[in-house]
């Protein structure tokens, strides 16, 4: 999952792995990644084996995803009612 999340990241960034250099999971509970080494760090494996025609893919559905959901958030804003307050009545 980890792994799959920093691949997007690379991705989203326009970065390709091979141009990053080394990535380590550090910390005590290993969320924290550095490019530097660190004290007790795990070097991650975080090379993309895919096609050049594999990642252009991926970065087309990326795309059209983005797209989809913000023509559906406008959707639904547009579709949704008018906020209203209501006065509490006086006694």
């Amino acid at each position: 999952m980890i792994r799959l999340l920093l691949a997007a990241v690379l991705v989203a960034t326009g970065s390709s792995a091979g141009a990053v250099g080394a990535i380590y999971r550090c910390g005590a509970d290993g969320r924290t990644f550095s490019q530097t080494p660190c004290a007790n760090g795990t070097l991650v494996e975080a090379s993309d084996p895919r096609t050049a025609a594999q990642r252009a893919e991926a970065r087309r559905v990326a795309a059209a995803e983005r797209q989809a959901a913000a023509a559906a958030a406008a959707a639904s804003a547009a579709s949704a009612p008018a906020a209203t307050t209501a006065a509490a009545p006086r006694k």
